[in-house]
């Protein structure tokens, strides 16, 4: 039961981040942040296998969340802004794939390092991918210019909309092995993260929206 928040605690690290993500793509580029985090990414999986204990092992689960949260919503706009039109539908379906392949084979190529290697390639394997990355992105793509109308941070924002899909996203993800609303902890996830996604839309509601230049 306890090894079933590995999972969770990556993808609730994901949600919180995304709002952060997105403003920071704007503010500093695609290309640095997806840098950093492919080089944050790296490390983290390096040193994951060699937590000592599961606590450990899932606060380095929920870092690489954060890392990797700037992938999923940064990705497909860098693919959108630094290929021709006429290659855009190739470059969604490969983004796509990235989901259908990685679900399809990742059981085989885990049972293969238990088998063959070591479970620790579960997560070593990503460090050369996540390194491949760094190094396309930093060499094989042009600097983002500066934005000269980028919006000023919205904590409260961040904070409310963050954490409020965080909570949903555990409370759904862990609710069939909890029994559903049968649990006090689905239900003070479900009902504290939609207090905060309430809050997060009348924050924005009030809130003016300076603009955004892309380019």
């Amino acid at each position: 039961d306890d090894g079933a928040w590995i999972t969770t605690a990556q993808t609730m690290a994901q949600m919180l981040v995304c709002p952060i993500a997105i403003w920071m793509g704007t503010v500093f580029g695609p290309r640095q942040v997806l840098l950093e985090a492919a080089l944050a990414f790296a490390v983290i999986a390096l040193i994951e296998p060699f937590a000592p204990n599961l606590p450990m092992l899932l606060a380095l689960q929920f870092a690489g969340g954060l890392a990797t949260g700037f992938f999923v919503p940064l990705t497909l706009g860098y693919v959108l802004r630094n290929m021709p039109p006429r290659a855009w539908a190739y470059g969604i379906a490969i983004y796509a794939l990235n989901l259908e392949i990685s679900l399809n084979i990742s059981a085989s190529f885990e049972g293969w390092y238990v088998d063959h290697l070591s479970w620790r390639w579960i997560f070593w394997q990503q460090v050369p991918l996540a390194l491949g990355m760094a190094l396309c992105m930093g060499f094989g793509s042009p600097r983002d210019p500066p934005n000269p109308n980028a919006p000023r941070p919205d904590y409260w924002g961040f904070a409310l909309g963050g954490i409020g899909l965080c909570f949903i996203y555990a409370a759904l993800d862990q609710g069939n092995r909890l029994d559903w609303l049968n649990s006090g902890l689905v239900w003070a996830l479900l009902v504290s993260g939609t207090i905060l996604l309430v809050g997060f839309f009348v924050h924005e509601s009030h809130t003016p929206n300076p603009g955004v230049n892309l380019k």
